[in-house]
């Protein structure tokens, strides 16, 4: 029962973000006469164990360390979930960290986002069918129409449906086993709206991409070493999944990728050597921001 109250829960995401609804409470109550399969959501242990307890899963180059984080190449999603929501998060930690002795009116409120509610979900897929009819039953549950979510080569899926407003949403997710890294494109009526990449470069280096980020960042030993980072204008151009996409190799991510404009371009832009963090934003009042903080 447990792992289908975990679904649900990461469906009801789904939910509050393509539709604003609030019918978890309507599939909740149906929970008694359903027997779906065993699917785990990462992060969601409803059990009452120790949440913090260490990760067994291995990975290559070194397998897991002993604070649970994946080291080497994921094997799954639920590992490349793992793994880019520890590097973001660490990522976020260390500019909080940095940022701390500043009088927070004379600093922007960043946004670093590089995560997506969405994937909080795909991070269930794996190669049993039974998982595809699990999430055609939980996504109905929800009142959206003509759900249909299929395999539709090894380690990719692509999940269809009719929301609310009668638009045509589709996910497509897609898994490389050869790199360890994860692609989430998020389509309405046939126009991609959204994606969001997380590329294993090799040698503890990652590519982070979605329609306004970008990011490269050196994580080792469970500890942020390095990263460059730009966000743009949430009223600008955006990143193209169909032109931009560097899954699932990651060619041409660099430092120069991420800022292929003037850092000033950016509304936020940062960049952490492992000792000096310069920080470049537009705040909410006032005007740009620019200070480099040194540990």
């Amino acid at each position: 029962m447990k792992k289908i109250i975990a679904i649900l829960l990461a469906a009801s995401l789904f939910c509050m973000t393509l539709t604003g609804c609030g019918l978890l409470k309507k599939a909740a109550d149906q929970l008694p006469n359903i027997d779906l399969p065993n699917i785990d959501i990462p992060g969601l242990d409803l059990s009452g164990g120790d949440k913090d307890k260490p990760s067994t899963r291995d990975g290559e180059d070194g397998g897991s360390s002993s604070n649970g984080v994946i080291t080497g190449k994921a094997k799954s999603y639920s590992e490349a979930y793992d793994q880019l929501t520890s590097i973001r998060d660490a990522m976020e930690s260390t500019i909080s960290q940095m940022t701390e002795t500043y009088d927070e009116t004379d600093m922007v409120f960043y946004s670093l986002m590089l995560i997506s509610l969405d994937l909080a979900f795909t991070a269930s897929l794996n190669e049993d069918e039974q998982t595809i009819k699990a999430i055609e039953m939980v996504y109905g549950m929800f009142g959206w129409a003509d759900v249909k979510a299929q395999r539709v080569a090894p380690h990719h899926y692509k999940i269809t449906f009719t929301n609310d407003e009668g638009v045509a949403v589709a996910y497509d997710a897609k898994f490389d086993t050869g790199s360890g890294s994860l692609q989430l494109v998020q389509s309405k009526d046939g126009n991609a709206e959204s994606f969001y990449e997380f590329i294993n470069l090799g040698g503890g280096d990652f590519a982070f991409q979605t329609d306004r980020e970008r990011a490269i960042v050196t994580y080792k030993d469970g500890q942020v070493k390095s990263f460059s980072y730009s966000q743009k204008h949430y009223d600008g151009e955006k990143y193209d999944s169909s032109k931009d996409s560097i899954f699932p190799g990651g060619k041409g991510a660099n430092a120069s990728w991420v800022f292929t404009q003037s850092v000033d371009d950016y509304p936020q832009a940062y960049a952490f050597d492992g000792k000096t963090l310069k920080f470049d934003a537009d705040p909410f009042f006032g005007n740009r921001i620019s200070i480099e903080i040194s540990k």
